[in-house]
């Protein structure tokens, strides 16, 4: 079984994605962090295929959180989602740490689908990805 990590300090506010990922891939285990700290100890523990995280999270800058769980998972696919004004957002897009980035908000929801499908490997790169 596949498995995403999640994280996001504003709880509430990704649980559209929670249930997108879930109805549309039943087959994925979806994991959720709160913080970076939380995100460290759960790739400890077992590294997720895919990793989706807010750019910024309380107490931590998103990027060197992205950095260490390369380190920790060199295999996982890291998709950071972030607001695309922002200068940490095309920092991000300059890591090597880090995989895809797309905006963070609902609109996005049909791209963060396919660039999902496309890391596990069941769907095309889109030009949106």
């Amino acid at each position: 079984m596949k498995t995403v990590l999640l994280i996001e300090d504003e709880g509430k506010s990704w649980h559209w994605l929670r249930d997108s990922l879930i109805s549309k891939f039943p087959e994925l285990e979806v994991q959720e962090a709160s913080d970076g700290q939380e995100a460290l100890n759960i790739a400890h523990v077992s590294c997720p295929d895919v990793i989706i995280m807010d750019i910024s999270t309380v107490g931590d800058d998103g990027l060197p959180i992205a950095e260490r769980l390369r380190d920790m998972c060199p295999p996982a696919k890291i998709l950071v989602l972030g607001d695309s004004n922002s200068s940490a957002y095309g920092e991000a897009k300059d890591k090597s740490a880090v995989d895809y980035v797309l905006g963070k908000d609902i609109s996005n929801a049909k791209r963060i689908d396919s660039t999902v499908r496309l890391i596990l490997g069941e769907g095309e790169k889109t030009r949106d990805a």
